[in-house]
């Protein structure tokens, strides 16, 4: 699931640009949430891949990690921060 302030489909639908607020999250359990924050995503709806060059932020119930640009394939569920990464993991 996500939301955003702002959606704009480009290039035929090849490229989905999301700006301002962008909150991405995944539930995971009966009170678990995955959770992406950044203020711009750039989607590839037919490769499953997402990027951004901005501020990220992704929290699950293990921790929380931050950093700057990220590269994702969402179907293997990859996501590698490419900057000034920063990270907090909570023992269960």
């Amino acid at each position: 699931h996500m939301t955003a302030e702002e959606g704009t489909v480009i290039k035929g639908g090849e490229q989905a640009v999301f700006t301002g607020s962008v909150y991405a999250w995944q539930t995971v359990g009966p009170t678990e949430r995955k959770e992406l924050t950044t203020e711009k995503l750039v989607l590839y709806p037919e490769t499953h891949i997402a990027e951004t060059d901005r501020h990220v932020t992704i929290t699950t119930a293990q921790g929380k990690t931050t950093g700057v640009g990220m590269w994702s394939d969402l179907d293997a569920e990859i996501f590698k921060l490419l900057a000034n990464v920063k990270g907090i993991h909570r023992a269960r």
